[in-house]
């Protein structure tokens, strides 16, 4: 399996990548984020990369935790990745969930064990 952007090693990855993973954004003039900068799929991705080149756009190096935290030019980018990162903690709460039913489950077992062997002793 492979993947396009550090942006999706950081999905896989779960909060750790989330908060640790760095990726280009582009950014405006007045360091609002306009978008991831290496999803080359983008439409606006070809005229973002002249406006680059020409000085009117600017490439911002931010984990994607520190881009949901910026200021965007765009409430609907901005409301696709707060999305995304709410998958994301949703994941780890998930996780965490299950490992505390778990942890639960097991107490019971050995609570429940530990009172058979009362009982025969």
């Amino acid at each position: 399996m492979s993947a396009s952007s550090n942006m999706e090693v950081a999905k896989r990855q779960g909060l750790l990548g989330w908060v640790s993973a760095i990726e280009p954004f582009w950014t405006d003039l007045q360091h609002r984020v306009i978008g991831p900068a290496l999803d080359q799929n983008d439409e606006q991705w070809p005229e973002l990369f002249s406006q680059a080149v020409e000085g009117l756009v600017r490439v911002a190096w931010l984990s994607p935790r520190d881009a949901v935290r910026e200021r965007w030019t765009s409430v609907e980018s901005h409301r696709t990745m707060v999305g995304e990162f709410n998958l994301v903690l949703d994941a780890e709460k998930r996780g965490a969930l299950a490992r505390l039913e778990a942890t639960e489950l097991s107490i019971e077992l050995l609570l429940g064990e530990s009172e058979r062997r009362a009982e025969y002793e």
